[in-house]
């Protein structure tokens, strides 16, 4: 049997980050095309029931070389990549209601103070945004948006009323990309 040393480059994860590593290893998956063992049962006929096994192994290989020792011990008994994808997300996702109501509050408590690079408040933002969507909360792009806009300090004022008279005017068109790339202009 001749073995195959394909490099994964994505960091094993050892319980934290969850969100991050599931993002970036069902793309790694997706490339693959082996995401929909993940997502499809597998198929009764013959042939087709064959071709599913093989993929799933090969998932479960790829899950499973982007886990360290300690996270490994607790999927060892799954046989499949779907249940061990489940495992993971049940034992590491933050979906609490405590969980959302503190990553609220930790939201609704920022503000950029221009004491930093607007460009780490940006990314700080959006992870805190990542990770209440993660938790199971529901937040609309206008919320997100409105909510940035209102955490800006007072030099932003400017900047801050002709995004909200834009955003009023045509607010399918405004996007949170289109947000910070003016925010991040406005600093430079």
């Amino acid at each position: 049997m001749a073995a195959t040393n394909v490099r994964i480059n994505i960091k094993p994860f050892d319980g934290n980050g969850f969100s991050n590593w599931k993002f970036r290893g069902n793309l790694y998956l997706e490339q693959n095309g082996l995401l929909s063992v993940l997502t499809e049962d597998a198929p009764t006929e013959a042939a087709a029931l064959a071709a599913f096994r093989k993929e799933n192994i090969k998932a479960r290989c790829i899950i499973t070389q982007c886990l360290a020792d300690n996270v490994l011990e607790i999927v060892k008994t799954k046989t499949t990549a779907k249940e061990i994808m489940e495992s993971l997300r049940v034992t590491y996702s933050k979906t609490s209601l405590a969980t959302q109501v503190q990553l609220q509050r930790k939201l609704r408590s920022m503000k950029y103070t221009v004491t930093g690079p607007l460009n780490n408040f940006v990314v700080e933002y959006e992870q805190t945004v990542s990770e209440l969507k993660n938790a199971v909360a529901k937040m609309e792009t206008s919320e997100v948006i409105t909510e940035l806009l209102s955490v800006m300090s007072e030099s932003y004022s400017a900047i801050t009323t002709a995004i909200d008279v834009l955003f009023c005017q045509e607010e399918n068109k405004m996007t949170l990309d289109f947000l910070k790339n003016k925010l991040l202009q406005e600093e430079d």
